[in-house]
């Protein structure tokens, strides 16, 4: 029996974001500078944590990607692979239920972060293949993996044929109007709609 597991980036994928300008800052790093942090000094992790009042105070300028409910529900089996830290979404979940909106986060059983596999906010082929082993473990035999940075699918893919007895199809999502594009290993979709639409026709 097929198992299917459902991985997802959060920024940009799952949750549309851009820098309010109405800040005073012009960009995310102008704002970690006046915190009186070096860019070209600054840690990862530091890095990352300086995100915690963008996110909870509306500094980003953050929505839910349209079709959250509807496909997250549908696909059931959701957990996330950030680059971000793993308080992140209940950052985001803060912010969202100030607004009116629904709780986003028990839409996930589980969130793997980068720094889960030491101070990194970069995504790499080796994480993949140890979050996939896992997988493996638990009884799946299915995975799906969408993001919106075209080079983390493409690591995904490599670290997929590492690992046996796993099936895995991958989604570029491009935040567009241009619908489903089948290229030669992966699927670019314009939206979550796309995805449920292209899972519901394309068995693995």
């Amino acid at each position: 029996m097929s198992k299917t597991l459902y991985i997802w980036d959060l920024a940009n994928t799952l949750f549309l974001e851009e820098w309010n300008k109405n800040t005073g800052f012009e960009n995310y790093d102008q704002y970690v500078e006046s915190l009186g942090y070096d860019l070209k000094k600054i840690s990862p992790l530091d890095y990352e944590r300086a995100y915690e009042k963008p996110y909870r105070f509306g500094l980003y300028k953050i929505k839910i990607a349209d079709g959250f409910e509807e496909v997250l529900s549908w696909t059931k089996n959701n957990e996330v692979f950030t680059s971000g830290l793993q308080g992140s979404i209940g950052w985001r979940a803060e912010y969202f239920l100030k607004q009116g909106f629904f709780n986003v986060e028990p839409y996930f059983q589980k969130i793997y972060s980068t720094f889960d596999f030491g101070n990194s906010n970069k995504k790499t082929k080796e994480m993949l293949i140890k979050i996939l082993n896992e997988k493996v473990k638990e009884g799946y035999n299915q995975v799906v993996y969408t993001d919106d940075k075209l080079e983390n699918c493409l690591f995904f893919l490599e670290a997929a044929k590492e690992i046996t007895n796993l099936k895995v199809k991958i989604y570029n999502i491009k935040n567009d109007d241009l619908g489903i594009r089948k290229k030669d290993n992966y699927w670019e979709i314009g939206n979550l709609h796309n995805l449920m639409e292209n899972e519901k026709k394309v068995k693995l």
